[in-house]
């Protein structure tokens, strides 16, 4: 999507009467229009990680919890992702 596609996106999702489910690795897109972060992963006790803050405070716990479930040993993400 070009920049001005990405802004009117972003408008539209800002200002809108409903929820919306958005997939997206653009951190920056995340940040303008979400006000809520799931990461539905097994690894987790209930199957997802909620977080209701910035996508830069979603990624800490993120970080603390896959550091303590793998103990203290913070591995990369294709090993996280395989287990």
């Amino acid at each position: 999507m070009d920049l001005a596609g990405i802004q009117w996106l972003e408008s539209l999702l800002q200002n809108a009467p409903f929820a919306c489910v958005a997939v997206s690795h653009d951190r920056y897109f995340l940040e303008n229009v979400a006000n809520e972060m799931v990461e539905l992963n097994r690894i987790y006790e209930d199957g997802a990680l909620r977080w209701r803050e910035t996508t830069a405070r979603f990624w800490r716990p993120r970080k603390r919890f896959c550091t303590r479930k793998r103990g203290g040993r913070n591995r990369s993400k294709t090993a996280f992702i395989r287990n």
